[in-house]
């Protein structure tokens, strides 16, 4: 019985890793991608016509779809497992992210933000809802650290992205920040049962 419990614990201490480094890693990104746009920006205004009114505009329009759409989270969760939720997230910005990189025109560009928008959304709340119900009383210090951990992608982006445009390209920065996003949201599905919320809960 004792080999039963010791494997039980050390599944749980593992599930609990899992989700800890996808999440976090999640979140990471999401920051990155969207704090990488300020060195970006001033390469891509000539080339797609963009005006500073229109950057402003996408930034609003942008924050405030994500805003309304991590809203409505508490309605689904009930019915979606969390690791559905934010794999479907991080693909959905992946994918628009990566998009962002063949646009033609401010209209198609806006488009691709307008999307990762509305993938960009559940990180916060599903994200944060699913390391509190995994790490009981380690729950403040685990939340502190996905907080950080997205602050950390802010501190990078902009060193990271100033490099890569230097090397590769603005449009390639996109594909490739795009592809580790929807990467991440692949492993969500992959494991999708370790980020089930806790027993305690139903879902």
């Amino acid at each position: 019985m004792r080999t039963i419990a010791e494997q039980t614990s050390v599944q749980e201490s593992s599930n609990r890793t899992a989700i800890f480094s996808i999440v976090c890693s999640a979140h990471f990104i999401n920051h990155f991608q969207s704090a990488m746009l300020g060195v970006i920006y001033p390469l891509m205004m000539k080339e797609l016509g963009m005006t500073y009114i229109a950057i402003a505009s996408l930034a609003a329009v942008y924050n405030t779809l994500g805003s309304v759409f991590q809203a409505a989270y508490g309605f689904v969760v009930p019915y979606v497992r969390r690791g559905v939720i934010l794999g479907v997230g991080n693909c959905v910005l992946g994918l628009s992210v990566a998009a962002a990189g063949f646009a033609s025109n401010f209209n198609h560009f806006f488009t691709a933000r307008l999307i990762g928008g509305i993938g960009s959304s559940p990180q916060h709340p599903v994200g944060s809802s699913m390391l509190a119900s995994h790490f009981g009383a380690a729950r403040g210090r685990t939340l502190a650290f996905h907080s950080t951990a997205g602050q950390i992608g802010s501190l990078l982006a902009p060193l990271l992205a100033a490099v890569m445009v230097t090397y590769i390209g603005w449009r390639s920065v996109f594909w490739l920040v795009g592809s580790c996003a929807t990467i991440i949201g692949i492993i969500c599905f992959v494991f999708r049962d370790t980020l089930r919320t806790a027993s305690s809960e139903q879902q």
